[in-house]
């Protein structure tokens, strides 16, 4: 009986993550909020700098088609994407990631690996509606945010990329294994 009420408490936990995702926004700047999801965990970065998403380097295992640069950044970051096709919608949102090094990371909601979670709450969103193909670059600068890992999703026609990124508010903030 236990094991079937975990599985249905998972059951509802990700219709309320497709229930949230599905929702159509009106043009405005409306936050997505999963409140009661764990945040996802860092799992791969691309490094690069100032001059472009080209990367120099990588951390765990980065799988995401965009690199945002910098990354590690402490001021301003440029998230540059492809759209393949005249899009109805990108959504573009960021949450707090956990590093897979902390304390309070070695457990996760679905009882495995939080690298696939969905969850947090967003601390930069917007949807973009009518979207021609091509290549697009928005640029986001975080306020009184801490430091650490954070997630970038996108989300272009229903497909889902996302990748992790490093905030440093303070130069020392960034942790030895993301140097170059």
């Amino acid at each position: 009986m236990k094991n079937s009420n975990h599985v249905l408490i998972q059951i509802l936990v990700l219709s309320q993550i497709f229930i949230t995702l599905g929702c159509e926004s009106n043009g405005e700047n409306n936050p997505i909020v999963s409140s009661s999801l764990y945040p996802p965990t860092a799992s791969g970065m691309w490094i690069t700098n100032e001059n472009g998403p080209t990367p120099i380097g990588s951390w765990g295992n980065p799988t995401s088609s965009f690199a945002p640069y910098p990354n590690p950044f402490n001021q301003s970051q440029r998230i540059p994407f492809y759209v393949g096709e005249d899009s109805s919608t990108v959504r573009v949102w960021i949450v707090r990631a956990l590093s897979p090094y902390e304390e309070e990371n070695r457990t996760s909601l679905m009882g495995g690996s939080g690298v696939l979670r969905i969850g947090g709450n967003p601390v930069f969103h917007y949807d973009y509606s009518n979207v021609d193909a091509g290549y697009i670059k928005i640029a986001w600068t975080p306020e009184g945010l801490p430091s650490g890992f954070y997630r970038i999703y996108i989300e272009i026609n229903g497909v889902l990329d996302f990748t992790d990124v490093f905030l440093s508010v303070y130069p020392w903030d960034v942790p030895n294994y993301l140097e170059l």
